[in-house]
């Protein structure tokens, strides 16, 4: 069943479609080994996005990308600020690890709005456009300071994505914004120098690899211009909130709520998650009888399970503190907590049984 259609099933089946979801996930990410490489050998740049929780901003569908090759950083509404001390770590962490390895940095600073609707938008903005657009400008910005030792090895862009045509907008340094779906008839020469004209403050590497994205995402125009969506595809429906990290398997349509756990107000971010699903669930987007709370933390080769466990349990009983001091505290009687860590191919383990005698702080 399409995830966009489980909206009204029971809480039953949701949990079976995410445990599915998953395993789908995972096993293409193994598959697609091959395809990873084959694309780091030819396009050296590193490529970081900050983006939306909104399931319809999933750049490797829209860039023909192989699963992997792009670091997220999700949160709701894809609002970001370096200040926020765990951010700045992981994002610094990542940055580092790309320069060690003599590789230069493109970073896709996103937005994303509908242009048929513009109720469908991105909620956390409003659904109002240019409030998203300054906001990414202040934040591109302050990545060019914060990283100006690296000025020749971090290249951030800010780059919109139409999520009626799936189109990529790329913001110039001129300011110019260049949509790419109208880009389409034009040959890849006559695209690379429209590149070169309209950053010319990247290296021709990056501009080479920024190219393939572009090529991309007109080659995944094509193949879904014919596609028929059905309205509910674009209609705020989700029934899941996810509050952690490692949620790159989990892109479909109005389904989740992603909040990463990089504002110092997180509470805030879980309250505004929260409301939206009480507000599905009441004017009857979704089925009452219960919703998803997944818990997720990324484990690497060096990580035990016992560090996923104490990040997991924090995560949990946040959450679940969270909604039971706050207005919404009714919505705990039909919580689905899900408590899992994200390997390196993106499965997750679930963690129920570990942490139901869990010391509790």
């Amino acid at each position: 069943m399409q995830f966009t259609k489980l909206a009204n099933q029971s809480i039953e089946e949701k949990v079976k479609a995410i445990l599915q979801r998953n395993e789908e996930y995972s096993d293409k990410f193994r598959k697609s080994a091959l395809l990873r490489r084959q694309n780091q050998e030819q396009h050296s740049t590193a490529i970081a996005a900050f983006k939306c929780m909104d399931g319809r901003v999933h750049l490797p569908i829209l860039t023909y990308l192989p699963l992997g090759i792009i670091k997220p950083f999700r949160s709701l509404g894809g609002k970001f600020n370096l200040a926020w001390p765990y951010l700045d770590a992981k994002f610094k962490k990542w940055v580092r690890e790309q320069v060690e390895n003599k590789k230069e940095c493109l970073v896709l600073v996103t937005y994303h709005f509908s242009e048929g609707n513009v109720g469908q938008g991105c909620a956390g903005f409003g659904c109002d456009v240019e409030a998203a657009r300054t906001y990414v400008q202040k934040f591109k910005e302050q990545i060019v300071r914060t990283y100006h030792d690296y000025r020749r090895k971090i290249f951030p862009i800010i780059v919109g994505i139409e999520t009626d045509s799936h189109s990529l907008l790329l913001h110039a340094d001129d300011g110019q914004i260049i949509k790419v779906s109208d880009l389409q008839d034009k040959t890849k020469e006559a695209l690379y120098i429209k590149l070169v004209d309209s950053y010319q403050n990247l290296s021709e590497q990056v501009t080479v690899d920024l190219l393939e994205l572009v090529i991309g995402n007109i080659k995944h125009m094509k193949e879904i211009a014919y596609e028929k969506r059905e309205a509910h595809d674009y209609e705020h429906r989700e029934w899941t909130v996810g509050f952690g990290t490692g949620f790159d398997w989990l892109h479909a349509y109005n389904t989740a709520l992603i909040v990463g756990p990089w504002s110092p107000r997180m509470d805030q971010d879980l309250l505004t998650a929260f409301s939206i699903i009480k507000k599905n669930m009441d004017e009857g987007r979704i089925s009452d009888d219960g919703f998803i709370v997944l818990l997720s933390t990324e484990r690497n080769e060096h990580d035990n399970d016992d560090q996923a466990i104490e990040k997991v349990n924090f995560l949990q009983q946040f959450a679940k503190n969270t909604l039971s001091n706050s207005s919404y505290s009714g919505l705990l009687e039909k919580a689905y907590f899900l408590p899992v860590s994200i390997d390196g191919s993106g499965k997750f383990t679930d963690l129920t049984e570990r942490l139901r005698d869990f010391p509790q702080f």
